[in-house]
């Protein structure tokens, strides 16, 4: 009997259905989530040309202080820049600054504004005519011009010598700008001018070397501008020939063309008559000065070409 009950309970054992508890799935780590990127934003477009109120509004947003005596503009080789320049009373406006887009830089603003230029990666030719627009639109937006011709301030016997203006590219990649430049009017009486030496590094970065100063007071420079030989409105009339044989020879003229008023009173020989209607074309007259006070020309007398003796003359009829 143990014997059977022993093994009923191993086939029971065996006839019992498996456990429906499901077995561990091994452990699958989450995947975080990518956060969509925030696109930047926009940059302000540049000032428009000649919008002085926006640039004022930036100006007062930045905490500066500008009036209406400062200066502004807009220099043609550079659209994407405006200079800023503040009010002195013995000098006129001065450079104090440049906005580049919308940002405001007080000092090194060239390597951001010749960026905009591509200065770095521009042709030699290229790069030599944005450095020379540089100081002429920026550096001298205000005054302080190249000299272009000498003019009677370096024709004085103790002038230095005078050199044009010159741009050229350097051994490192920039850009040297020379010339003489004129210092705006002071309160002296006096002309200041300045030899200069602008360079540029590869990148647009600007050092300038004033090296020689050159001033003439305003009298003598006002007395070196006068004409040594004014000019003459009337026909030199000891160049031509007055020789003759009969009347007929003769004739009379004008040497003096621009006055309102004169008379054809001044004999010539015929044959000269080409060549001086030559030189009296050529004379360039002022402008004309009306008469005053109802005045008029009055008549010229009855005058007639003749020879006299060899000579022509003007002879009253």
């Amino acid at each position: 009997m143990r014997r059977a009950i022993l093994l009923a309970s191993s086939l029971l054992a065996c006839s019992q259905p498996a456990s429906t508890t499901p077995a561990a799935s091994p452990t699958v780590p989450a995947v975080p989530a990518v956060p969509t990127p925030t696109p930047p934003a926009a940059e302000p477009p540049p000032f428009a040309r000649d919008d002085k109120v926006a640039v004022r509004l930036a100006l007062k947003q930045a905490g500066l202080d500008f009036d209406d005596h400062d200066c502004l503009t807009w220099p043609a080789s550079f659209p994407r820049v405006v200079a800023v320049g503040q009010f002195a009373h013995d000098r006129g406006c001065e450079l104090a600054g440049i906005f580049v887009d919308r940002r405001f830089i007080t000092s090194d603003g060239e390597v951001a504004a010749l960026a905009t230029r591509d200065f770095i990666g521009a042709r030699l030719e290229a790069k030599e005519s944005l450095a020379r627009a540089w100081i002429d639109e920026v550096v001298h937006a205000f005054g302080g011009d190249f000299v272009t011709e000498p003019g009677a301030a370096f024709s004085l016997p103790d002038a230095p010598k005078f050199a044009p203006v010159f741009a050229r590219l350097n051994k490192i990649g920039g850009v040297v700008v020379e010339g003489w430049i004129s210092e705006p009017p002071g309160m002296q009486d006096e002309s200041v001018y300045h030899l200069v030496t602008h360079r540029f590094a590869p990148d647009g970065k600007l050092e300038t070397e004033s090296k020689l100063r050159y001033a003439v007071d305003g009298p003598r420079l006002r007395g070196a501008e006068q004409p040594k030989n004014p000019p003459s409105y009337a026909v030199d009339m000891t160049k031509f020939d007055l020789t003759c044989k009969r009347d007929s020879d003769c004739t009379l003229v004008r040497p003096a063309p621009c006055g309102p008023c004169g008379c054809t009173n001044t004999p010539l020989a015929a044959r000269d008559l080409a060549a001086f209607q030559t030189a009296s074309a050529a004379i360039t007259c002022p402008p004309p000065v009306p008469l005053t006070g109802g005045a008029g020309c009055g008549g010229c007398p009855g005058y007639h070409a003749g020879c006299d003796k060899g000579t022509c003359v003007a002879a009253n009829r």
